[in-house]
């Protein structure tokens, strides 16, 4: 999963959407326990979501498809494929707009500042302007973050920047396999909040 499902999963609690969204930047355990509880409890939740969907046998049939042409990235693109199929499938999954939810989420990450990882606070101005979250629901949009991935990895020998290719190609096979997957991870991370 990626930006827009980890806030999606986070159903709308403003400390755990925190946590969900910064997990990527913390690297270990270092300092976790001097941030809020709710924002722990988001981190915590966040690397629950991402072991469920990396065992899930539907999202291991689509990096199977993936990996004779992406490597080890597959995972990494198989999570931006499913950030624009929830964007595209949205009404399914949410009774609020996607740009009220997104306007929503952004509004939580600018109170929310101080407690996000420094990576993460630079990046949000240019999430922001450039609407990061709506942009998921466009081809468009999945083309530019593909090529924003390529330039962090400058890796020459594999062509991440043209991977919106394959989800093109084969939209409606990657869409009933996210459709499968996602009610899932729904009911996974709603009994694992409960836990939490």
């Amino acid at each position: 999963m990626n930006y827009l499902a980890h806030l999606y999963l986070s159903f709308e609690d403003e400390e755990r959407m925190i946590g969900n969204l910064s997990a990527d930047f913390i690297k270990g355990n270092k300092g976790i326990d001097l941030l809020p509880e709710g924002i722990q409890k988001g981190i915590w939740l966040h690397r629950k979501i991402d072991t469920f969907t990396d065992t899930h046998e539907v999202v291991k049939e689509s990096k199977r498809r993936l990996y004779p042409l992406y490597s080890k990235y597959a995972s990494i693109i198989v999570d931006i494929y499913h950030d624009h199929l929830l964007a595209k499938n949205w009404a399914t999954y949410s009774e609020t707009s996607l740009e009220d939810f997104t306007k929503y989420a952004y509004k939580v990450l600018e109170r929310h500042q101080e407690h996000l990882p420094p990576r993460l606070r630079e990046r949000l101005p240019s999430m922001m302007k450039h609407n990061w979250l709506m942009g998921y629901r466009d081809m468009e949009g999945i083309e530019t973050t593909f090529r924003f991935f390529a330039k962090r990895i400058k890796n020459d020998h594999i062509n991440i920047a043209g991977a919106y290719v394959q989800l093109e190609a084969d939209f409606d096979l990657y869409n009933e396999e996210f459709n499968r997957f996602f009610p899932d991870l729904v009911s996974y991370v709603k009994a694992e909040i409960e836990k939490l």
